[in-house]
């Protein structure tokens, strides 16, 4: 009960206190500013670094296997890479695919896009494949069966079980000269979040994709092999990629998403701390208010701190006070600035009146996103330099002469 009526107290001065002075209410607002601004912004920047590496990750595998030149990967190559997979303790699954480019006719309307073959009937596959699926169905009952992106067909009006077709030129061994054109029914949409992913790519049956690429039924040759590792294993595929690379004798190019992505995460990252570093400087501006409101403070309290040490109270002991008062006020403040940079970054996610350019952004909408050691950051640095600002301006009582004081005040 005491605690509670000492604490009441306190509260209820702090908040008398905010009334009268104007100064301590802008060291409260300018934190609470400056540190929403720096929050809000840096889980912008989290977000989309968040949503961008996993619409990447959804849509494309982890680690791929080419056959070096122009030459496709046959069966036995197939096997004995699989076979090798299945003995590494990184491995989840792979997936032998047929891809390649070809133009879309949709209407008087042509689009190029890029076909991948997909077995839908599997579970395990190393993409997302079911789990993007925005409309219809992700099964490819008929040969010429094919799931487009959402953005494509928003774009050109395309609904379920229309007809569309495409104009393919067979693979990169012949010329684009002899044209063939194919009937595709559409049976379903996807949607990665990721403007290119979901305007540019299509799957198809693996039928399909050999008669798109001119292959005879029943060759067995394929692209590529895409493979999935483990969750925990994914920051570590490069160097995975290259053991393995190795362990063949190079007689398969081996590559990671690292290899296709890394620039960009690499940008993203040297972004958002750049802007984060620059945004900081709002907190170092408003520490200048904290020392305005200490030294406004002990001006107007300098009686009182007279009166405490004529009757013996230490220096230092006065110090504590003013410091633990201003130090547990700018730790409210960066609380508050946490909470309010959260909510205003949550406002944005949500609302439907700034819209991110697909094109330009690669992602069409906004993410929010954190990590603790963001948070850490933000909270400690800011806590830091008020800390630093109050130790400056808590300097002042020293040049305190509390003789002269006591005797304008008789």
């Amino acid at each position: 009960m005491i605690w509670r009526f000492v604490i009441q107290r306190k509260l209820s001065l702090i908040l008398r206190q905010l009334s009268r002075r104007f100064d301590m209410v802008f060291f409260f607002l300018s934190l609470l500013l400056s540190v929403s601004v720096l929050t809000c912004t840096l889980m912008l920047f989290e977000g989309y670094e968040r949503a961008l590496k996993d619409s990447i990750l959804n849509f494309n595998a982890h680690i791929y296997f080419f056959k070096p030149g122009l030459y496709d990967l046959q069966n036995s190559d197939i096997e004995r890479i699989e076979k090798y997979l299945k003995e590494q303790q990184e491995y989840v699954s792979s997936q032998a695919v047929i891809n390649g480019q070809g133009m879309l006719s949709i209407g008087s309307s042509l689009k190029g896009v890029n076909y991948r073959s997909i077995d839908d009937k599997r579970t395990d596959l190393p993409v997302s494949y079911r789990e993007i699926i925005a409309e219809g169905t992700h099964l490819l009952e008929q040969e010429n069966d094919i799931v487009i992106g959402k953005e494509l067909a928003d774009t050109y009006n395309i609904a379920l079980n229309d007809t569309i077709f495409i104009l393919s030129g067979a693979d990169q061994r012949t010329s684009f000269s002899s044209l063939q054109q194919l009937p595709l029914r559409v049976v379903g949409t996807f949607k990665t979040g990721m403007y290119e992913y979901d305007m540019k790519n299509i799957f198809v049956s693996q039928e399909e994709s050999q008669k798109l690429t001119k292959r005879k039924s029943g060759m067995n040759e394929y692209n590529l092999i895409e493979v999935r590792i483990k969750t925990e294993d994914i920051e570590k595929a490069r160097e995975i990629a290259l053991k393995w690379e190795k362990e063949f004798h190079f007689r398969y190019q081996v590559f990671s998403w690292i290899h296709y992505n890394g620039n960009i995460f690499s940008l993203i990252k040297l972004e958002k701390w750049v802007i984060g570093i620059v945004l900081f400087f709002l907190i170092i501006i408003a520490s200048f208010s904290t020392i305005s409101s200490t030294i406004t403070s002990i001006n107007e309290d300098k009686k009182k701190i007279a009166i405490l040490r004529a009757i013996g109270l230490k220096y230092q002991s006065v110090y504590k006070i003013y410091f633990t008062k201003f130090l547990l006020m700018g730790i409210a403040g960066i609380i508050s600035g946490i909470i309010g940079g959260w909510f205003v970054a949550k406002l944005i996610s949500k609302q439907s009146f700034i819209k991110m350019e697909g094109q330009v952004y690669l992602l069409d909408a906004f993410h929010v996103d954190i990590s603790f050691l963001t948070l850490l950051i933000i909270f400690t640095t800011a806590t830091i330099v008020v800390s630093v600002s109050i130790y400056a301006a808590l300097k002042r009582l020293k040049m305190l002469d509390i003789i002269d004081i006591l005797r304008m005040n008789k």
